[in-house]
């Protein structure tokens, strides 16, 4: 009998489980603006930190959809969460307005769902509708205005 097979290292069957028993997998939906930078302060977690532990992932695709990540949760405490970032991708711009364009609508997340923003400075102008909706009150908003 050779060396090798009297030293190797087996894994208990204790160390293993389910990958849900073990973690849970979260996904969070960030405000405009929120980059991947801000997701690596622990106290950017403050409000949701009690609910992690340690081994968790969380799946971040923020509501401008400028970037998807990949988080794994080191440790937490009551108002901050350690995090690591795993992966993370820029997404590309997919509703880039025509040149002309005073307003725009967009997909703002399952939050904000579809709003119409004005160009010019990107203010909000109503969100929280439909595509449908969103599209039939701009049309009625610039009516509006052209009166």
């Amino acid at each position: 009998m050779s060396d090798d097979k009297a030293t190797a290292r087996k894994l208990s069957g204790t160390r293993m489980k389910e990958e849900s028993f073990m973690r849970t997998i979260y996904v969070a939906t960030p405000e405009h603006g929120v980059t991947v930078d801000d997701l690596k302060h622990p106290e950017f977690w403050a409000h949701v930190a009690p609910q992690f532990k340690p081994g968790d992932l969380v799946h971040v695709y923020p509501e401008d959809g400028s970037f998807w990540a990949e988080l794994l949760v080191q440790s937490t405490s009551r108002a901050a969460a350690k995090v690591h970032v795993l992966r993370e991708y820029e997404l590309a711009k997919v509703d880039e307005p025509e040149d002309d364009a005073e307003f725009k609508l967009k997909f703002a997340g399952p939050h904000a769902k579809w709003r119409v923003e004005r160009v010019s400075d990107g203010e909000v102008i109503k969100d929280g509708m439909t595509k449908d909706e969103a599209q039939a009150y701009l049309q009625s908003h610039v009516r509006a205005m052209a009166a």
